[in-house]
């Protein structure tokens, strides 16, 4: 038997992606569960409150944002993106869980960061 699968986190990761690639905060915490929890190389938060904070200053600082890749099912999707920002650039591979339809966690890792821009 063939297993079929809806991708449901792959198209919230997409969702919550394009929103902040536009930069707007309040669709982009729309995907975002309550209870979140996100790890990245800088530190982690818990929670929307937190979590909204963190990602107002990302956002704030970001200038463009390119998608490479996206892979995912119907409860774990990978994005990697391209991100340039006021102060560097690099790549990030953003590794998303879903439930019901809402981000629950989010684990980053970025390669190497190119340095300021003059």
């Amino acid at each position: 038997m063939i297993a079929t699968t809806r991708d449901h986190a792959r198209q919230a990761a997409l969702a919550y992606h394009q929103a902040r690639a536009r930069r707007d905060l309040s669709c982009a915490l729309d995907h975002v569960a309550d209870d979140v929890v996100v790890d990245d190389p800088a530190d982690r938060a818990e929670g929307i409150l937190a979590f909204a904070d963190r990602l107002g200053a990302e956002l704030r600082a970001l200038e463009r944002t390119d998608l490479v890749a996206v892979f995912g099912d119907d409860t774990t999707a990978l994005l990697i993106h391209d991100d340039q920002t006021l102060t560097a650039a690099g790549r990030t591979a953003t590794h998303m869980t879903v439930q019901n339809g809402r981000i629950t966690r989010i684990s980053r890792s970025a390669g190497p960061r190119s340095g300021a821009r003059c």
